[in-house]
């Protein structure tokens, strides 16, 4: 394992980094005893789960960029990623979401790297069919006693709520309802050289006494990944699909998820996203709500308006007045205009 003097360094300043995690609701201090273990910096897993937790609920996954913007280009420049999502609620889709969070870990210490994951297509949301090409990244954080931990920020709504550690079949409950997730090793259709790789499974409806589950089928596969390091010019070359292509899914949806949770409720052990209570999420002109598992429409935009003001106040995205101005005229504008 490389030392961190041999490490790239990370492009974000301690001051930036202090100024991150005030932005979602880590305290910038340990002094007080009763919160030490809480608010400790130390590269650990608690301290992983505490960052993953806080991230998803403060920035969310959401590809606005690619429909409320004039050139509808997305930007893997830190420095740009890092100034947007500070700012008006904002976050990104998985390659800005993954990126800045691993110049995060690398700041704050942590051994991580980003991989490429083959996603699988949804069918009325639920995963179905081939794997794609790679449209998907996560973070592969690395402790000192060799244990590796796959780390999801943008995965919507189905994204592990916490670190699943490198181990084929260990069950987790995801902090949401009775969500299960887990890591199988297994080759993937299409494959001819029979190498495996890991594979991020849910189920819903499952028992967490038993570890059945209710729901027919069982293990929904989502995606797949290796634990091959994805540089910045491979990340480039993906972007300029999963943003710009036409055939890519996103260029078709709006899309925003954010993880609801309650303040002062953060699990210290590494055991759970013990704060995470829920989450709200975009998908085109509708709002959804899941508390506890159960989902519901809670808005329906019929115009762009209408979903100027979902996006405030329901999600808490302030969109510019040119923002709003640069979705006139593409596919997914809801009629009637703003």
């Amino acid at each position: 394992m490389a030392s961190p003097e041999q490490l790239p360094a990370p492009a974000l300043s301690p001051a930036q980094l202090e100024a991150y995690l005030t932005h979602i609701g880590l305290p910038a201090s340990t002094e007080d005893p009763k919160k030490a273990a809480a608010t400790s910096r130390k590269p650990n897993l608690p301290f992983l789960t505490q960052l993953l937790e806080h991230h998803i609920c403060a920035v969310p996954y959401e590809n606005l960029g690619m429909h409320y913007s004039r050139d509808k280009t997305i930007s893997l420049d830190i420095q740009a990623l890092y100034a947007k999502c500070m700012s008006n609620g904002r976050g990104g889709y998985c390659l800005e979401n993954t990126l800045l969070f691993n110049h995060v870990l690398r700041g704050l210490g942590f051994h991580a790297w980003i991989v490429g994951a083959r996603a699988r297509p949804r069918v009325e949301g639920v995963p179905t069919g081939d794997y794609t090409g790679w449209l998907h990244t996560v973070n592969i954080v690395k402790f000192t006693d060799g244990s590796k931990y796959m780390v999801d920020v943008a995965f919507g709504g189905d994204l592990a709520t916490r670190p699943l550690l490198l181990s084929p079949g260990q069950i987790t409950h995801n902090g949401l309802g009775t969500q299960q997730v887990r890591l199988e090793r297994g080759t993937i259709p299409g494959s001819l050289s029979g190498d495996k790789v890991w594979i991020y499974q849910y189920r819903n409806n499952s028992n967490l006494t038993t570890g059945t589950s209710a729901t027919e089928g069982g293990w929904n596969a989502c995606f797949s990944f290796t634990e091959t390091e994805f540089l910045p010019q491979d990340l480039e070359v993906m972007n300029l699909y999963t943003s710009r292509d036409p055939r890519c899914f996103l260029a078709s949806s709006v899309l925003v998820v954010r993880f609801l949770r309650k303040e002062g409720e953060d699990d210290d052990k590494g055991q759970g996203a013990g704060g995470i209570y829920g989450k709200r999420m975009l998908v085109n002109h509708e709002v959804k709500e899941n508390l506890g598992g159960k989902t519901t429409v809670i808005r329906t935009c019929t115009s762009e308006a209408e979903r100027v003001a979902a996006l405030r106040e329901l999600l808490g995205i302030e969109l510019t007045d040119e923002e709003v101005q640069g979705i006139k005229g593409s596919k997914v504008e809801i009629a009637g205009g703003a």
